[in-house]
């Protein structure tokens, strides 16, 4: 008899807790709660972005802010939402070439009820900037394409040395005969056909020894191998370690013309000034050539996709 009388007991408590929560959510079904507003709201530029901040009320009786804008690139709305524990918000991927952006901002409740106060700010972001990548492309040489004027024939491999890609083999430009005051030694390569981008690159390997690596390098340029044009003297950052490698920057070749052949000649080693007569030669292990090409793209003005 005890025992069914407390098990009518935990019945009937169970049965009112559940009739009290049903009725409690009957209750609130149709409640409107109408959130509190934000305040001091600052938008400030960034590099294709703007940074949204407001003041959060003490209260803090909304749920969230939501922010609405329209995408200058596509047309489309955008719309995000920010918590009532944050007060700022980074709007990315904006151009300032479409001009001001229109954030239109409001609270809701947790009912879902807007507050009914609407904030319009206007900003442009600042630029972003454009974005330069280089390609390079090696060219293929042999041989034929190799020229010196002045190789040793009897010290290192010669001309082949430098396209072995074994760093033991090596060039030699002429030190015996004893070369004459004045006398400049030269690598030229002569191409089958003129390059064709607006840049070109070139790379080499020092011998693995401790003398003779070049310190600067005169380059000229030339469309039918008799009329050279000086386009460029390298005399800084040349290394002069044993078996240390160059690998030169882009050379600009806009405003001038499209070679097919290119003379570096060594004006001066680690081991001379270029005055000396008996140190005026050089030595090389390997040598690389490359065309290379600009690619800007810049989101402010191209139309491509972001």
């Amino acid at each position: 008899m005890k025992k069914n009388m407390k098990k009518n007991i935990l019945f009937w408590s169970i049965m009112f807790v559940s009739l009290f929560s049903i009725l409690s959510c009957d209750n609130n079904d149709g409640e409107t709660i109408i959130p509190g507003d934000i305040s001091n709201i600052t938008a400030e530029a960034r590099e294709g972005a703007i940074m949204l901040r407001w003041d959060v009320p003490a209260d803090s009786s909304y749920r969230y802010v939501r922010i609405s804008y329209k995408d200058l690139w596509t047309g489309k709305e955008v719309i995000k939402l920010s918590s009532v524990y944050t007060d700022s918000l980074l709007i990315e991927n904006l151009l300032n070439r479409f001009g001001d952006y229109t954030f239109s901002m409001e609270t809701y409740s947790i009912t879902g009820t807007p507050s009914g106060n609407v904030h319009d700010i206007k900003r442009s972001c600042i630029p972003v900037p454009a974005v330069t990548t280089k390609n390079d492309y090696q060219v293929t040489l042999t041989i034929d394409n190799l020229y010196g004027n002045a190789v040793q024939t009897n010290d290192g491999g010669g001309l082949p040395a430098l396209l072995d890609g074994d760093g033991a083999t090596y060039f030699h430009s002429t030190w015996s005969p004893t070369p004459q005051p004045g006398d400049v030694h030269y690598i030229q390569v002569n191409l089958d056909a003129p390059l064709t981008r607006d840049f070109f690159k070139f790379a080499y390997r020092n011998r693995a020894n401790t003398a003779n690596k070049p310190q600067e390098i005169k380059i000229e340029i030339s469309e039918d191998n008799t009329n050279f044009t000086h386009l460029k003297t390298i005399d800084q950052g040349l290394p002069n370690g044993s078996g240390s490698e160059y690998n030169s920057d882009p050379i600009d070749l806009r405003g001038f013309f499209q070679p097919k052949h290119i003379r570096f000649s060594v004006l001066r080693t680690t081991n001379n000034t270029g005055t000396a007569a008996s140190t005026i030669f050089f030595t090389m292990a390997d040598f690389w050539l490359y065309e290379s090409e600009e690619i800007v793209y810049d989101p402010e003005h191209n139309d491509d996709d972001l």
